[in-house]
């Protein structure tokens, strides 16, 4: 049933591709099978959940997805949820030039977060400075401000020095590749 999905969404990508996507086309799938065994497989997508994960799959698939428009949410209702809270501001306000006030709104909490799971608050750091507009140097001055996540800041500057010298590596030999082609 896997392979068919794969199958199904391919059909329908391609279809998008070349005319949009204003109605999907119904794709009927159907296995031609001539095999000298019986097909002892599942035909249903739904046969590959445990019995007791089957209905709750059924309206997962087959119902409306979830929206949480977090743009909509104020922010003093992220303050209320613990880990989800810093995420959910992190996602917000993540695309805006000064990160570092909502940081400091946010302080007590990151604060907690390194206290249970610094690898999340390291996770929240990183997707902040991947994709914040703020320049990731003013992230590491307001971290190195709060004694408590100094350790998680250094952690975090390491992997951003360890992620921009692996890419350095990698165009460096990108580029080697292409000054090669171009004598050839």
């Amino acid at each position: 049933p896997l392979r068919i999905i794969k199958y199904l969404i391919a059909i329908i990508q391609h279809h998008i591709k070349e005319n949009g996507g204003e109605d999907l086309p119904l794709v009927y799938p159907m296995i031609l099978y001539q095999g000298e065994k019986t097909w002892n497989h599942p035909t249903n997508f739904f046969e590959l959940f445990s019995s007791a994960d089957t209905d709750l799959a059924k309206q997962i698939f087959t119902g409306d997805f979830q929206l949480v428009d977090i743009h909509r949410i104020p922010d003093e209702e992220f303050k209320k949820h613990f880990w989800a809270g810093v995420f959910e501001a992190a996602i917000k306000w993540g695309a805006h030039r000064d990160i570092t006030n909502i940081l400091e709104d946010l302080k007590p909490k990151l604060i907690q977060i390194v206290d249970l799971n610094k690898n999340a608050l390291i996770a929240t750091l990183m997707y902040l400075a991947n994709t914040s507009d703020s320049d990731v140097k003013d992230l590491f001055e307001w971290g190195k401000n709060v004694n408590e996540l100094e350790g998680s800041i250094m952690t975090l500057a390491q992997k951003l020095k360890t992620e921009g010298f692996d890419e350095g590596i990698e165009k460096g030999a990108n580029q080697r590749n292409f000054d090669i082609a171009e004598t050839m």
